[in-house]
């Protein structure tokens, strides 16, 4: 009796353990495969969302390089305007322009606003990129914006004089330009005022006096190549060369944007 009650427990958790197997066998097999949906899920989502990052990204730069080359192209019309449909000439000013902003802390943009408001003014295009090293100088030295500089200089010489309002803003912006006249017309500085309103002081007196301040042993002399090693300065330069990157690409790729822009017109 005792042997018969033996067999039927070790029969009993014989059955419980091998239903216990199975069952615990089919619940990992269920948990495999949800674990296999969730990182099938998981990565599809990764997927998807490096695929829009990317996507995104390709589409802002294409975007960038577009507008890079719009601007680069109505600069470029515009300088020919300027200079009465000359296109060699407008081309070799160009490319003075992209040298000089990228080895001064002024951006490119700067640079050509500044070019065109000198050829506006009726300086020659020979002279404006060294007007505009001259300007830029000056305009680094004070801490004023470029184009703020050549506005004021330009003006002036479309006037041809100079009166004391004009003397007001030079000063204004601390360019020490009273100073700068009286060693130059040997007098001191409070005799300049009445130089003004006398009307003998002009755009040539103007132009001598920036010179002596940016040429060497000036005040403001290589004021631009000083900035431009400054942590600004290089971070303006490589604006410029991304910048230019970017034109250039657009320019070799000019010829699908633009059947591109057609077909959508």
């Amino acid at each position: 009796m005792a042997n018969t009650n033996l067999d039927y427990r070790l029969t009993l958790k014989k059955d419980g353990f091998s239903k216990g197997l199975k069952g615990a066998e089919s619940d990992v097999k269920r948990l495999d495969s949800g674990i296999n949906k969730l990182n099938n899920g998981i990565s599809k989502l990764r997927n998807l969302f490096l695929g829009s990052i990317i996507g995104g990204a390709f589409v802002s730069f294409g975007k960038s390089i577009i507008e890079s080359l719009k601007n680069y192209e109505y600069f470029s019309a515009s300088l020919r305007t300027l200079m009465h449909g000359d296109r060699a000439t407008a081309k070799a000013l160009e490319g003075q322009l992209v040298s000089l902003a990228a080895t001064t802390p002024f951006s490119l943009t700067d640079v050509q606003a500044g070019s065109k408001q000198l050829l506006a003014y009726g300086f020659k295009p020979g002279n404006v990129t060294k007007d505009l090293k001259m300007l830029g100088d000056m305009a680094s030295g004070v801490g004023a914006p470029l184009t703020d500089i050549v506005y004021l200089y330009g003006t002036l010489k479309t006037q041809g004089r100079a009166f004391t309002r004009d003397i007001m803003q030079f000063t204004s912006r601390g360019i020490p330009i009273i100073g700068e006249l009286a060693k130059q017309f040997g007098v001191t500085e409070d005799k300049i005022k009445d130089l003004v309103e006398g009307g003998k002081i002009g755009f040539p007196q103007i132009e001598k006096a920036f010179k002596s301040m940016t040429s060497e042993g000036g005040q403001f002399f290589k004021m631009m190549e000083e900035q431009s090693l400054t942590v600004g300065g290089r971070l303006s330069n490589l604006d410029d060369s991304w910048e230019q990157l970017k034109v250039n690409i657009g320019k070799s790729q000019s010829g699908i944007i633009a059947s591109t822009v057609s077909w959508a017109s």
